[in-house]
């Protein structure tokens, strides 16, 4: 397939911009999901230190808030200190190495509540809840804890670099992904100027020059010029048709109504065979028709028109890239899903095994054909490509290099 360099700068800032805009998307999706785990865990280990610390309150006041340094009460876990106030007044704690015999600060402001606070090198979660006289302030170291959020930050922070790199990755893979198909439209649509402009550039030279010697002769009668006249005549319909494939093309692929009729399969096959037989009397070239069903009437229902112009644009394709003796045929048969099938066969120059999968691209047209300066403009089976989806039908090809093509329609007997 012919490539064409996209505009260097236009494409450039394109891929810069999508680049940018994916690597910006994925990491910003990535450093949101780590702050949520982040925050995630903070409130878990939170949770489970709030949950000891109601027990521990529980168990204080089971046991009895009133009692003495004499009479130690047994805590549930050595994380915890626990501190009894009447009055304001310490009346009871458990030793500990944080605060040794002094009574930490506490307010009954912060009834029921939970603080966290630093004092040196430790880190402290406290709750104070009143119970008659007496105000209980239970304290629990929470090293361990905070050591483990400090690890899961920088797992995390480790975790954000690699992902960097790892956006890097994937946003350079989808920038090649979204890139593909605005480049190969690019190339098409260069494509279709340059074989538009190929096309066009014959046919008006040759009306500019027949006019301009009409012009320059204006002694000779029409009569005398009738020959170039007619020329010029063709070359116009020939623009004109060019200029129909591409409406039709536009027409087709914004269709959203079909004309269903029924008829009968092997007129329409008649009529086009006998519309196509002069002409390959003229062209030199063997035109057959063969109904494999066994039958004179195969009734179908769904667009006579659609149908009809799909197996002319096949038919044409196939005059096309034939030449003097080659032959033509069309077949009629039934598939065994019990649908029609239409073959349109020749023994033509053939499609290359490379090209076939791009044969109903829009503007595709193969290096051999251009090479061969094949009047087209790689439209027409695209157009034919969307007839066949509209009238729910299945298009295909299968063809040799050399020795031709052989394009099938698969359709129902029926379209609902």
């Amino acid at each position: 397939m012919k490539k064409n360099n996209i505009n260097t700068g236009v494409f450039q800032k394109t891929k810069k911009r999508i680049f940018l805009s994916n690597m910006i998307g994925i990491y910003i999706f990535m450093v949101i999901f780590c702050i949520f785990l982040y925050f995630y865990f903070r409130s878990v280990t939170y949770r489970g230190v709030d949950d000891t610390i109601r027990l521990e309150l529980t168990n204080i006041i089971q046991m009895g808030v009133d009692g003495d340094l004499a009479n130690p009460k047994e805590i549930l876990s050595t994380q915890n200190m626990v501190y009894i106030y009447k009055d304001g007044i310490g009346k009871y704690y458990t030793n500990n190495h944080y605060f040794g015999s002094n009574y930490p600060d506490h307010s009954e402001e912060l009834h029921g509540k939970f603080k966290s606070y630093k004092i040196g090198q430790h880190f402290f979660r406290e709750m104070n809840v009143s119970s008659g006289d007496y105000m209980i302030q239970i304290i629990r170291n929470i090293d361990g804890e905070i050591n483990a959020l400090y690890q899961i930050f920088y797992i995390l922070i480790g975790f954000g670099i690699v992902a960097l790199l790892i956006t890097l990755i994937i946003a350079f893979i989808l920038m090649k992904k979204a890139l593909e198909p605005i480049e190969a439209t690019w190339n098409n649509q260069v494509n279709f100027i340059q074989d538009t402009s190929h096309e066009l550039r014959t046919p008006v030279s040759v009306i500019q020059s027949k006019l301009e010697g009409l012009l320059r002769t204006p002694e000779y009668s029409i009569s005398d010029r009738v020959d170039d006249i007619a020329l010029a005549m063709t070359e116009t319909r020939r623009i004109n048709k060019m200029i129909k494939d591409m409406l039709s093309l536009t027409k087709e692929d914004s269709i959203i109504r079909i004309n269903v009729s029924e008829f009968n399969l092997v007129d329409l096959m008649e009529d086009l065979y006998e519309s196509y037989i002069e002409f390959a009397e003229i062209e030199e070239k063997f035109l057959t028709i063969e109904n494999k069903t066994n039958s004179d009437i195969l009734n179908i229902s769904t667009d006579k028109s659609k149908l009809r112009q799909l197996l002319v644009i096949l038919l044409d394709n196939a005059f096309k890239y034939t030449e003097k003796g080659d032959e033509i045929s069309i077949i009629l048969d039934i598939s065994q899903r019990d649908r029609y099938l239409i073959y349109i066969n020749d023994t033509g120059i053939g499609i290359a095994p490379e090209d076939l999968p791009y044969v109903f691209d829009r503007f595709f047209r193969s290096d051999k054909v251009r090479a061969q300066d094949i009047e087209g403009s790689g439209i027409g089976l695209s157009i034919a490509k969307l007839l066949s989806q509209n009238i729910s039908s299945e298009l295909s090809v299968c063809s040799d290099l050399g020795t031709g093509s052989s394009f099938k329609i698969e359709i129902p007997k029926s379209k609902k």
